[in-house]
């Protein structure tokens, strides 16, 4: 062999190796070729059960065995156990000659249901639709422990009818929950915590979970505002408002976790309708802007697999009104309905609370 010829061959091994060396480090492309082959393949004949064929198409996605949203729902509806209405007609027994409590306890009871339909969008085409009707009804007691704190508690029952409407097929929720609640007092306004514990209990086609236990933290402030006394309206008053929950959802066999938090803040109006010796009435309205944001997936079951995809967070406009009662034997009726609307989630809740104070 020429020298020419071996100075021919060194300069074309350089160049492959130097080739070869530049795409090992390329950093726009480093694929295998058996990856690039295999979605060549993919392209050219397209598989219609593969989600992420490019061809394939939308996936529905069903919640048979996937039960942390509509719990979400369920959860952020529950009723407060120490409601604040009552506290803005305590307040003002001034209106009876003579009140027939000392505030030092009370017992209600609480019956309520909603109705929502709920649809996100997720990605990669997924999406998810269904409507949930619950009803269901609590019970529970306040103690005073000083001017400045009550101690509180709760126990209650759910049911809910669940209906997909991309597979068309329903399933049904039993929930049993319970908690303590805390409040504190000032001159003006509150603030109260409470810890609801929720076991629900699924029975549905092709459930893939026999139920969970749902941990949810709730804190809520008010704070009193009254008008000046020459303020156009009378016996008025105005209750800036603010609400976070934080919801944890365990999901038993398989085991499955998932977390949402949901936050409200807004105003509620209160306006005396009737006052006289022994009878009490309010009109309440609130205007609110409340968001649902999930804080994690591994939630929706996607035909034959569960993809750990996440629910779009929601914006929504929240409206109420409530109309409050008290005799002056501590008596307390109040008729509540709230709204939120928008987002492709609207809900609707009303409620009847009977509190007997003494």
């Amino acid at each position: 062999m020429t020298r020419s010829e071996r100075f021919s061959y060194l300069v074309c091994a350089t160049l492959i190796l130097s080739t070869h060396s530049a795409w090992a480090f390329w950093p726009f492309d480093s694929t295998p070729k058996e990856e690039v082959r295999a979605a060549a393949t993919a392209m050219a004949d397209p598989d219609p059960d593969d989600p992420s064929s490019p061809s394939a198409p939308p996936v529905r996605c069903v919640l048979m065995g996937d039960y942390a949203v509509p719990d979400w729902l369920n959860t952020i509806n529950l009723g407060s156990f120490l409601n604040f209405s009552n506290k803005y007609v305590l307040d003002h027994d001034q209106c009876f000659v003579f009140f027939n409590s000392c505030q030092d306890a009370s017992f209600w009871v609480e019956p309520y249901g909603f109705y929502s339909h709920y649809r996100s969008s997720l990605k990669q085409d997924h999406k998810m639709d269904f409507t949930l009707a619950t009803y269901g009804s609590d019970l529970g007691a306040k103690f005073s422990l000083s001017d400045a704190f009550n101690l509180g508690g709760g126990v209650g029952y759910f049911h809910s009818n669940l209906n997909d409407k991309q597979d068309h097929k329903k399933a049904e929720i039993n929930g049993i929950y319970f908690g303590p609640a805390l409040e504190y007092l000032f001159h003006e306004g509150s603030v109260q915590f409470t810890a609801f514990g929720v076991k629900n209990y699924y029975d549905g086609p092709d459930s893939s979970s026999d139920g969970s236990w749902d941990i949810n933290l709730r804190l809520e402030a008010e704070y009193d505002y009254i008008p000046p006394s020459d303020f156009c309206i009378a016996d008025f008053m105005l209750h800036p408002l603010a609400r976070i929950d934080y919801l944890n959802v365990f999901e038993e066999s398989p085991d499955r976790h998932s977390s949402f938090f949901y936050s409200k803040l807004g105003s509620r109006f209160d306006k005396v309708a009737y006052c006289s010796q022994t009878l009490l009435l309010t009109v309440n309205l609130d205007v609110a802007w409340v968001n649902m944001t999930p804080l994690s997936g591994d939630s929706v079951h996607c035909e034959s697999q569960t993809l750990n995809l996440k629910p779009e967070s929601k914006n929504q406009l929240g409206l109420g009104f409530e109309l409050v009662g008290m005799h002056k034997n501590g008596v307390l009726i109040g008729l509540e309905y709230d709204a939120a609307l928008f987002a492709n989630a609207p809900m609707q809740t009303g409620r009847v609370r009977i509190e007997w104070n003494w």
